[in-house]
């Protein structure tokens, strides 16, 4: 079997060690063991696959660091280790791997910082690292990557602030998912030249402060922004400037801004929100007043939370023009 360029064993029940014999495989280009129960750690072996081009183990009960010598697989472009029991750093040597496009090692337990040589790998499309135990801040490095299209770093312990140009310098990012770390200070306004962007979480870090960013009104392709959890305040007319904002994202779908700073009344321009708006919740803030009229306007909502604040005045013919909650 050393011509063998595909191997497909996925989504089967093998269970033992990864067999050191697969790296006689030379000319193997794909290793597709995802879905299994296999265990032990990931074999240096499996580095002898010089024309290995995807590795995918993900969905296993894997152990160990993952293995330095994985920088020696030069054409390399996936690598899916996500859904094992990994621990250690991530080996800043997977920076050496030029041709890599998809970085996906999210669900495990790995820990340290996110190597800057990250930042190395100019065609990266995909880089998910979510629910670890990672560190530190996020690497201005990455800001390099501008071919990424999803940046996915939810449930770890990240803290700091975002870089303040990662809108200018990631043009085609489409997903942003930072949600569930210690991240703070300010949301970069150049979020909102990421034109790409289709879903924004930045919630449960408790950290971000200030006004939520106007500029995220020119995300034309914007489906989801989630920012409950968070400092962000809202008193005065220039502060709520951002709900006017985004009336032009017209394919918004879900809005939270549950538990932040929000204070007042709800201003009338909530009813000129996305047709398309299905969730939107403003729970556990500080808002006042009589719900605005126009909110009925919202007619595919089918979750709305107002809870936890100190609204007045009836509900009932706000509710009838719901028809779907």
């Amino acid at each position: 079997m050393s011509y063998l360029a595909y191997l497909n064993l996925s989504t089967n029940r093998f269970s033992g060690q990864i067999p050191p014999d697969l790296g006689y495989l030379r000319n193997l280009k794909f290793l597709d063991l995802n879905c299994n129960s296999l265990q032990g750690n990931i074999p240096d072996a499996v580095t002898n696959c010089s024309s290995l081009r995807g590795l995918y183990l993900a969905g296993n009960l894997l152990v160990g660091e993952i293995p330095k010598k994985l920088a020696l697989l030069s054409s390399l472009l996936h690598l899916w280790l996500h859904s094992n029991n990994l621990t250690g750093a991530i080996p800043p040597d997977l920076g050496n791997i030029a041709t890599l496009r998809h970085v996906i090692l999210q669900s495990n337990q790995l820990h340290g910082s996110i190597p800057e040589e990250l930042g190395k790998l100019s065609n990266m499309s995909d880089l998910l690292l979510g629910v670890n135990m990672l560190s530190g801040r996020i690497p201005e490095a990455l800001l390099n990557l501008s071919s990424l299209q999803q940046l996915a770093m939810p449930v770890n312990m990240l803290h700091g602030p975002l870089p303040s140009k990662i809108g200018d310098s990631l043009p085609n990012l489409q997903l942003l998912y930072l949600g569930g770390n210690m991240l703070g200070g300010h949301i970069p306004e150049s979020l909102g030249n990421a034109s790409a962007l289709q879903s924004i979480a930045l919630e449960n870090n408790y950290g971000f402060t200030g006004r939520i960013p106007p500029p995220l009104g020119k995300l034309q392709k914007l489906r989801t922004l989630f920012l409950h959890n968070n400092n962000l305040e809202a008193k005065d007319s220039q502060s709520w400037e951002f709900l006017d904002a985004l009336t032009n994202c017209t394919l918004l779908v879900r809005l939270s801004l549950y538990g932040n700073l929000l204070r007042g009344v709800i201003p009338d321009s909530v009813g000129n929100l996305s047709s398309n708006l299905d969730y939107l919740s403003l729970g556990s803030n500080m808002l006042y007043g009589l719900v605005p009229s126009s909110i009925g306007n919202l007619h595919k909502l089918t979750t709305l939370d107002l809870q936890y604040n100190s609204f007045t005045g009836a509900i009932g013919g706000l509710i009838e023009s719901m028809v779907n909650l």
